[in-house]
């Protein structure tokens, strides 16, 4: 099962082209300079975790959990 469809209920995801002029301020405030990419950003609106370059879907389950529990 995808992350996705598993935690659709408890997670929103949003994927981001950094390369789109719409895309220009969430780039900058996020800071982002490589991809991919990946926040973790808890109810609070505080990144509690970033992930740059690949990794696995293991670790991505992993910061979801961190972040809704």
């Amino acid at each position: 099962m995808a992350l996705h469809e598993k935690y659709n209920e408890q997670v929103q995801f949003i994927v981001v082209d950094v390369q789109s002029p719409q895309s220009a301020q969430l780039v900058q405030m996020f800071k982002v300079q490589y991809i991919p990419a990946i926040f973790f950003i808890d109810s609070q609106n505080r990144v509690e975790e970033m992930i740059v370059g690949d990794t696995t879907k293991d670790k991505l389950e992993s910061n979801i959990k961190k972040i809704i529990d």
